[in-house]
């Protein structure tokens, strides 16, 4: 997939110092991308994750929380500002907080719903703006297969995740006008600190096996998809949710 794009361009990763978005900014870097990533919490991995996109390309480390708009609004303005452009965004910050649904704290559940949904929703929209002035631009959005197949104990997840499957056609109908994609990826099974942190319960362990594949996916599998979805060998699609789980939502 690295070998798609060759121009110049620049994508900014949120949640880009571990798992699936470490991948994606790797992957967009070897593409030829310039990446602002984005982190909010762990500088270190978000260091370590910037010396390997620095051996393929330029990088821009920027922490922000993408529930807070003031943040947001910084974040992209730096991207303006050290790039001069943006023609990719990937919304793929997220956290966890399960637990059955009438025992979730509503705290939980507004972090959870905030980081993902209204996380998605400012960072299009600030992105959108310099994307309409460039009448170009690419948005990709993160769900799960949890949007259409909820587990037991995922109720604010799932909620959060199938908002971003609705937001994502909504932006692609408002913004096609602008030359503007939107889609969405619903990855199922794929290895991360998350997964391994959850990933644990009987159900789990029963629906592993319901993969046909029989294997759990890999963030480079994503984040090669991803890249698929930026290129130009996508660009008549727009609105799409693509799911990635080796056919256990069949």
């Amino acid at each position: 997939m690295g070998t798609i794009l060759s121009e110049k361009k620049t994508a900014l990763i949120t949640g880009g110092s571990r798992g699936i978005g470490a991948a994606l900014c790797i992957a967009f870097a070897k593409a030829g991308y310039r990446i602002a990533l984005n982190y909010v919490s762990n500088h270190m991995k978000a260091k370590e994750v910037e010396k390997q996109v620095k051996k393929k390309s330029d990088c821009l480390v920027i922490q922000a929380d993408v529930s807070r708009s003031d943040q947001v609004e910084a974040m992209i303005s730096s991207v303006r500002q050290h790039f001069g452009r943006l023609d990719v965004l990937v919304n793929n910050a997220g956290i966890m907080a399960n637990a059955v649904f009438g025992l979730i704290p509503e705290e939980e559940w507004d972090r959870v719903i905030a980081v993902h949904l209204k996380g998605t929703y400012l960072c299009s929209k600030s992105a959108s703006t310099l994307m309409i002035e460039q009448r170009y631009g690419v948005i990709i959005n993160m769900a799960s297969i949890c949007a259409f197949r909820p587990l037991v104990g995922q109720s604010n997840y799932a909620a959060a995740k199938a908002g971003i499957v609705t937001l994502t056609k909504s932006l692609a109908k408002e913004l096609g006008r602008w030359n503007i994609r939107a889609n969405c990826i619903a990855p199922g099974y794929i290895q991360s600190d998350l997964m391994d942190k959850f990933a644990k319960s009987e159900e789990d362990k029963r629906m592993f096996k319901q993969i046909p594949l029989r294997q759990i996916g890999t963030p480079e599998n994503v984040a090669d998809l991803a890249l698929f979805l930026a290129s130009n060998q996508s660009k008549y699609i727009t609105g799409e949710t693509i799911r990635i789980d080796g056919g256990l939502s069949i």
